[in-house]
């Protein structure tokens, strides 16, 4: 009775939880569909539609290139992915099955910088890119996530977990290192790359801030940066915003309901505490 009870407690906290993180977004649906309402959401919100319309996403993919917006976000996002893939998988697999000097110390170094603020490094960076002329380039977003310690921390757990052997089998067989890198171990790294697809697909669909400062031209914009200048009439309409929200939101969720058990294999195997 004991257990049963904890087991519908913690069915109820999680239940309450999911409500209370999926408020907001239902509250969006219902502004993105109904057409009364304008500058300002009602109090209390309204649970459905007063006057249910497709008009706001009408308005969305007719004035706006939204489907651009999509199209420069998904090539932003799919270059940094393999970018990742193949510089941030080669590092992780020299800490984890290489043999150097200072490895370990290596490997503090690049978790040190994930404890220095996002927000320090916009500055110089921005010198950096503007030094380099790649001010409203997509280079610029492109190469500013293309190293990430916390890919390089994902892939090392999981590769320290996949025997040596097959590393000295290889070295038997007469391969070298950059063939029992993506020959041998890379194919058994399936579940933390798909781990790695949805943090960067999350991670650059949703990026906002260094997008805004880098991307000039209407026509390079992100989605997150196209949305923020919805504006209609010289006021901010909510629908519009809200409907584009919506439809920026929808690949984010495909992608995690296809592979959100990848994501779960991966934290039980690298052994991150959630």
């Amino acid at each position: 009775m004991k257990r049963r009870l904890l087991k519908w407690l913690l069915i109820a906290a999680l239940t309450a939880l999911g409500a209370i993180v999926l408020y907001p977004i239902y509250i969006s649906l219902v502004i993105s569909f109904d057409s009364s309402i304008r500058f300002a959401v009602p109090q209390p919100p309204p649970l459905f539609p007063k006057d249910f319309s497709t008009i706001f996403y009408k308005v969305v993919f007719t004035n706006r290139p939204f489907i651009r917006y999509y199209l420069n976000t998904i090539v932003i996002t799919a270059t940094v992915f393999v970018f990742k893939i193949v510089l941030c998988y080669m590092c992780s697999y020299a800490l984890s099955k290489g043999r150097f000097k200072l490895k370990q110390f290596t490997f503090i170094l690049v978790l040190a910088t994930m404890m220095v603020p996002y927000h320090a490094l916009l500055l110089p960076s921005y010198i950096l890119f503007n030094s380099l002329n790649l001010i409203d380039t997509w280079m610029a977003v492109i190469l500013s996530s293309a190293l990430s310690p916390l890919t390089v921390y994902l892939c090392k757990q999981f590769l320290d977990e996949l025997p040596r052997e097959l590393q000295e089998s290889a070295y038997m067989d007469g391969a070298n290192e950059l063939v029992i890198c993506y020959r041998i171990y890379f194919p058994l790294c399936g579940p933390v790359i798909a781990t790695i697809g949805i943090l960067t697909f999350v991670g650059e669909w949703n990026n906002y801030l260094w997008p805004s400062l880098m991307l000039r031209s209407y026509e390079k914009l992100t989605i997150p940066v196209a949305l923020a200048t919805f504006s209609f009439d010289k006021a901010v309409i909510l629908g519009p915003r809200a409907a584009g929200a919506m439809a920026g939101a929808i690949p984010l969720l495909v992608a995690f309901f296809f592979l959100q058990k990848y994501v779960v294999a991966s934290v039980a195997t690298s052994g991150i505490k959630q």
